[in-house]
């Protein structure tokens, strides 16, 4: 796994330059101070400088002296130096790979720059406010993009890009200038990550260029090195490894002249990558051992996780697998322990792997799966749709096997009963001439034993007719039973489908927008949805790219079941046309929707073929114009 740069904030590439033994003397000198002073202000400056210092090479104390100064700073009102507090201590927690801490902590720096945004009149002032938000929104889209939300991430480097762009446009002063395209420049690159972590090298590229053009116009070193980098993680992909060795060499002589320790360890590991891929083992492991040596050091857990799953990577095409498995372990255990689910499905890939390579097919399988379904939840919907297809085709064959099984059931029964019957009505028939015999006998005294004789065995006949009698009384109990029985199954077999439906319903309630995502976009509407059945063909869809908002609403052929698999089908189609390859144009959409229906149903225009499909209103709406 290849690491691409993320510029965070220009005060890091200050700290990287720092001689260290200079750096302890500073900090040393300014902590006497802040012993001497009671004065808060001065404490809240100190302790950001002090945090500072402590930042790259002491993280945890570092963070101590943020918290300390954001106590400060809410204890004398001081908006401004809380808000920059929150802002550092989310960095410090990015860096360390606590992810939804950092995010935390960022947002509550954006609320509070909101509300001063808010309350202030000076333009001056505003804009300070404004690139404090902005570089909160592009380092929030930095943490989810290592999440693997890379929806998320877009929007919020979108976010800082508008605000940014919007401030450039009316700066005039040259260091301001400079500050402002280096966060353009940013987003550029932090926008190209996430195309490159979706496979769309050329826009990623794209993005990439733009970047580094405006980094060398402004001679920003840190950012320059952080183009080569990903601009070479480009070229890998594309298999030009010698090429991205290149640009991978020229980052890393950029980071070792400014001394810069995390970069330096990004670079190590980018090396070690392209070695990896041109069958240099050793010196892939070389780089690989300096690169994690050093992001322990700084207690990169991010940056460890993913140096330790390419060497267990690199062990697996050494075929060494017990150390792949032990590599793999320990990335999986760091990557869980920060929410890094791109770490996360690699870690089990190498693991399916190894456990595949040594004979244990029940690990891979477990692990292979897990891989699966990171892997599906990241990049691939139109899976889910098989899976559905087969559950439910698996579903229906079992209830039709159930239902001939309750159908052979019942014909015996009948059976069954028919016999009872025979049995019954011979006893009556029995029971009557044993009467009739009775009456003979009585009247035929003369014949006494020869009566008494014919009694005798006339009563030995009832008994072996009573005797049948209970046997078949006992077997229509057992058979009462038994339909009791079969009533009660189908009745489960009944709630069990109702219940899947009904789940299915929630799913696809699921996917359809929630109102308060429909409220970012549309301000004036109302919906109403009332399905016939319990899951519907009707839809309707709404999502924002760029300045065009688009929604629709759609009829889908059939209703119920098979209307919802339409529905769930239009939904990822639509998802698929409009966010992957940034369609617009509402023509164009339906067009290309209707396309793709034809693809996925396999229709051909031959009789008698299937006429799924669904009626639409589509409306792309631009807010600018």
């Amino acid at each position: 796994m290849k690491d691409k740069i993320n510029i965070i904030f220009l005060f890091l590439l200050l700290l990287s330059c720092m001689n260290v033994y200079g750096k302890n003397n500073k900090i040393d000198s300014l902590l006497k101070v802040f012993n001497k002073t009671k004065s808060d202000p001065i404490h809240i400056s100190l302790c950001l400088t002090i945090g500072d210092l402590y930042e790259s090479t002491n993280p945890d104390s570092a963070i101590l002296f943020y918290k300390n100064g954001l106590s400060l700073a809410k204890k004398i009102n001081d908006k401004k130096s809380e808000s920059t507090f929150l802002r550092y201590i989310g960095i410090v927690f990015y860096c360390q790979g606590n992810f939804d801490l950092a995010i935390g902590k960022l947002l509550a720096s954006l609320t509070v720059d909101s509300l001063r945004l808010i309350k202030s009149s000076d333009k001056k002032f505003k804009r300070s406010i404004q690139s404090g938000m902005a570089d909160c929104y592009n380092n929030i889209g930095i943490i989810n993009r290592a999440k693997g939300g890379y929806d998320i991430a877009i929007k919020y480097y979108l976010k800082s890009l508008k605000i940014n762009e919007e401030l450039l446009s009316g700066v005039k002063d040259k260091g301001e200038i400079h500050g402002l395209k280096q966060s353009i420049a940013t987003c550029y690159n932090n926008i190209g990550n996430v195309y490159n972590s979706q496979n769309s090298y050329d826009k990623a590229n794209d993005y990439y260029s733009k970047s580094l053009v405006i980094r060398i116009e402004i001679n920003d070193k840190v950012g320059m090195a952080a183009s080569f980098t990903n601009i070479g993680s480009i070229n890998e992909d594309k298999k030009l490894f010698s090429v991205a060795k290149e640009y991978y060499l020229k980052a890393l002589a950029i980071v070792l002249e400014l001394n810069d320790r995390k970069y330096i360890g990004v670079c190590y590991n980018n090396i070690g990558q392209v070695y990896c891929q041109l069958g240099d083992m050793k010196k892939a492991m070389e780089y690989y051992k300096m690169s994690l040596k050093i992001r322990e050091e700084i207690g990169d857990k991010n940056g460890s996780s993913i140096v330790i799953n390419n060497i267990a990577e690199l062990f697996v095409l050494m075929k060494n697998y017990n150390e792949a498995i032990k590599f793999s372990e320990r990335s999986l255990t760091i990557a869980k322990e920060i929410g890094a689910l791109e770490i996360e499905k690699n870690a089990y890939k190498h693991l399916s792997t190894s456990y595949e390579r040594i004979n244990n097919p029940l690990n891979a399988l477990k692990y292979y799966k897990l891989f699966y379904e990171i892997n599906d939840s990241l990049f691939n919907t139109e899976k889910l749709k098989q899976f559905s297809d087969l559950e439910t085709k698996y579903q229906a064959d079992k209830k039709q096997k159930e239902i001939l099984i309750l159908e052979k059931d019942r014909k015996i029964q009948i059976v069954e009963i028919n016999r009872q019957k025979i049995f019954r009505n011979s006893f009556v028939v029995g029971f009557t001439l044993m009467i009739l015999l009775t009456i003979v006998i009585f009247k035929s005294y003369r014949q006494k034993k020869k009566a008494n004789i014919l009694l005798a065995l006339q009563k030995k006949i009832i008994e072996g007719k009573n005797e049948e009698l209970n046997q078949s009384n006992e077997e229509i109990r057992s058979q009462r039973d038994e339909i009791q029985s079969q009533k009660n199954k189908l009745e489960n077999i009944y709630e069990e489908q109702t219940d899947s439906i009904i789940y299915a319903q929630r799913i696809q309630q699921a996917v359809l927008p929630m109102e308060n995502y429909i409220n970012e976009f549309l301000h004036e509407y109302f919906i109403l949805s009332k399905p016939k059945d319990i899951v519907s063909g009707d839809f309707f869809w709404i999502t924002k790219v760029n300045s065009w908002t688009l929604f629709c609403v759609a009829d889908c052929t059939g209703h119920g079941v098979p209307g919802a698999f339409m529905s769930m089908l239009g939904i990822t189609l639509l998802n698929e046309i409009v966010r992957k390859e940034d369609i617009t144009k509402a023509s164009d959409v339906l067009n290309q929707l209707r396309k793709r229906i034809i693809e996925s149903l396999k229709q051909k225009g031959i009789d008698n073929e299937q006429k799924d499909g669904m009626d639409m209103a589509f409306c792309a709406l631009n807010m600018n114009t």
